[in-house]
């Protein structure tokens, strides 16, 4: 893993504007975005039978359904989570400023 850090540091270096472009496009940003749906469902729709209930071991043979279930994660936990936590930080933020306005 090392090496591979190094590498890309090395190249952004020298081509550093080609790279942003790369890692800034459309593609890479679906992926980013599509990443942690990937993480949180592949195992379930992945996973072989042996590692399944009986009752969950159709799920294997749903696979297709996972490229149906990331967007629908996406939209309905992960932006859900997102608007929470900025939420709640700002809260955190008005209430912190309200200590210190109090304290001063």
């Amino acid at each position: 893993m090392l090496p591979a850090i190094g590498l890309v540091l090395m190249y952004s270096r020298e081509r550093g504007r080609w790279l942003r472009a790369a890692l800034c496009s459309r593609p890479m940003q679906a992926i980013g975005i599509a990443s942690y749906g990937i993480y949180l469902w592949q195992q379930i729709f992945t996973a072989g039978p042996v590692k399944l209930t009986p009752r969950g071991a159709a799920i294997g043979t749903m696979q297709p359904l996972i490229f149906i279930v990331i967007p629908l994660s996406y939209f309905f936990l992960e932006k859900l989570a997102m608007r929470f936590g900025k939420t709640l930080s700002r809260r955190v933020r008005e209430a912190a400023s309200l200590r210190s306005g109090a304290v001063a």
